[in-house]
């Protein structure tokens, strides 16, 4: 049983090897865009940003973080982006409005990374280990996953169209399909609650360090 497992996930990986191999493509070039947009901005900004950094560093220091919140905020806003991304699946133009969403979430994360490095250095270094990076391991692998069954999906309904597949086909495709989506989301909410519970609490507990000259 355990052999016929790891046959069935080689042959899905084989199958679909060029699709992953796209969508990293796509999220390590937004990734590389959102470096590369905090170079194009003057020094002036730059310091403005550090400044409201500091400043929201300073407010979590002295006032209780509501955790709950922000597990609510990461929660909807994971589900929007998931959602978009299922409902690119079930269209025929979902396949570039996929790789765009994808490539927005990684300019998201390089523009974020990027700018605590370069705009505090070594602390900001810290920050993005430490507070950054927990959720996204959760997060990036989840998204290039929802996002591959997108464009999987989209693939079989223009070769369905071709090949003249019975619609009791597509129900069962479009319910498998959704399944999927729908068990590596609540996947994703393990990085909700990462981000939501622990990552406040490291950034309270270096916030005196963060904001010290």
């Amino acid at each position: 049983m355990k052999k016929n497992y790891s046959y069935i996930f080689k042959k899905k990986l084989d199958e679909n090897l060029g699709v992953y191999f796209i969508i990293t493509l796509f999220f390590a070039i937004g990734l590389a865009a959102g470096a590369f947009t905090i170079k194009g901005i003057d020094e002036s900004q730059k310091e403005e940003l550090v400044v409201y950094f500091n400043r929201f560093l300073q407010v979590i220091k002295g006032e209780k973080v509501n955790n709950y919140l922000i597990l609510c905020q990461s929660l909807k806003n994971n589900f929007q982006t998931v959602l978009l991304i299922w409902f690119f699946g079930i269209t025929i133009i979902g396949i570039f409005a996929t790789l765009l969403v994808v490539s927005f979430r990684g300019f998201i994360m390089g523009f974020t990374v990027a700018f605590l490095v370069q705009g505090m250095g070594f602390k900001g270094m810290l920050t993005t280990l430490l507070a950054i990076i927990p959720q996204n391991i959760i997060y990036i692998p989840s998204i290039l996953i929802i996002a591959s069954q997108s464009m999987n999906f989209s693939l079989n309904i223009i070769k369905s169209k071709n090949m003249g597949i019975h619609e009791s086909n597509f129900k069962k495709n479009i319910l498998r399909y959704s399944s999927v989506i729908a068990v590596t989301y609540f996947i994703m909410c393990i990085g909700s609650l990462i981000e939501a519970y622990i990552s406040p609490a490291i950034i309270k507990a270096m916030s005196t360090y963060l904001t010290s000259q």
